[in-house]
């Protein structure tokens, strides 16, 4: 029934929910970012343990950390959690251990901790101050960007490569040479953008004040000169919306019969767990979605017998996979772009319509197509 399934590419373990700062367009509810309840290292363990024997492990994965701010749990607790998974995995299994954080809390600690097991850090930061701190505050309504721009110059003090996401808003989009400056001059080893989404508590993103087309565009420009001025630097870091794109159009046949491969319509290439032991694959925002007849897409719990195998054959998991194929026969028919991104997004899908089964969103205008025209733009 499944075109395919795996091999697991990323584990998400939504450590918390509990978050430290209060970022307006954050998708987790405010009763989520104030829950401390933390996932037990039996959930960890019980995780790994049944990935393996449903032989759902086949070669690298990365393992996320990732919901609330990780860093909000001590060091010990990582630690234990990490020595516990290693021991776990066999010798030929190659893994990762990565965190998306804040890096607000980030001290010397941390950063001997982090070079001690190698994890990769992504970091959450959405440009010079004026831009950082208009979204992304703490609880007291206080800008965060000097607690984070601490953390960041302590990671490249021990020699930790810095990764930066940025969400993009209506406001941040009128800045596309003020960021490339800011993250040019901070010495960055890569950059990601995320527009911003309607996604779970998020329902009124910022560019809603202007028609689909109108926003489009400006996101076309905003990447067209960002991509500009990429070239033109060099390329003094990576930047995955072009480097995607690239990839994409230069080695996509855009004739051909298969789209370019996405591993958020995948089964099992990407799970996601949360702190009770739930789990969800496909987009890792889904854990904490419900559809529009308000059901969850939680698919199963890892504290059930044969857990991952078990879910596939439900007729929950059977009815959501069957929806998101029509979705993607819907995206290949309907849109010119299909070969260049495979079917869409799962859970801006479900976000914008509360179904899998619809092709173009507002999220694949700008975070796909968007990026596509500025680079055809330019060549």
């Amino acid at each position: 029934m499944y075109n395919q399934i795996g091999p697991l590419s990323l584990l998400v373990f939504q450590g918390t929910s509990l978050c430290n700062i209060n970022c307006s367009y954050c998708y987790l509810s405010p009763e989520e970012r104030s829950n401390n309840k933390k996932i037990s290292f039996e959930c960890v363990e019980r995780t790994i343990t049944e990935l393996l024997a449903g032989d759902f492990v086949k070669g690298h994965f990365t393992v996320l950390w990732h919901a609330g701010e990780p860093l909000v749990l001590p060091i010990k607790f990582y630690v234990e959690a990490f020595d516990r998974i290693k021991a776990l995995l066999p010798v030929n299994i190659q893994f990762t251990f990565s965190f998306q954080t804040n890096a607000t809390l980030i001290n010397k600690e941390w950063c001997q901790f982090i070079k001690d097991y190698d994890v990769e850090v992504g970091i959450s930061l959405d440009g010079p101050e004026f831009i950082n701190d208009k979204y992304r505050l703490d609880k007291a309504g206080k800008g965060t960007f000097d607690k984070t721009m601490r953390g960041i110059t302590l990671l490249r003090e021990y020699g930790i490569p810095v990764n930066i996401i940025s969400v993009l808003t209506t406001y941040s989009l009128k800045y596309p040479e003020e960021l490339f400056s800011f993250f040019h001059a901070l010495d960055i080893n890569s950059l990601s953008f995320n527009i911003e989404e309607i996604e779970g508590h998020n329902t009124n993103p910022t560019y809603q004040v202007l028609h689909d087309g109108q926003i489009r565009q400006v996101v076309t420009h905003f990447f067209k000169t960002f991509f500009n001025l990429h070239l033109k630097s060099g390329k003094s870091f990576k930047l995955r919306e072009y480097d995607i794109v690239t990839q994409k159009i230069l080695f996509t046949d855009l004739q051909a019969i298969k789209p370019f491969d996405s591993e958020l319509t995948n089964t099992y290439s990407i799970i996601t767990v949360d702190t009770e032991g739930n789990f969800s694959t496909f987009s890792p925002e889904l854990i904490s979605q419900i559809d529009a007849m308000g059901n969850s897409l939680v698919f199963g719990n890892v504290f059930e017998e044969n857990a991952f195998t078990k879910a596939l054959s439900s007729e929950k998991f059977k009815a959501k996979y069957l929806e998101l194929q029509t979705g993607i026969a819907l995206c290949k028919d309907n849109c010119s772009y299909f070969n260049v991104c495979g079917g869409g997004t799962p859970s801006n899908k479900n976000s914008e319509f509360g179904r899998f089964d619809v092709d173009e969103t507002i999220y694949c205008n700008l975070s796909s197509k968007a990026p596509i025209d500025a680079f055809l733009e330019l060549v």
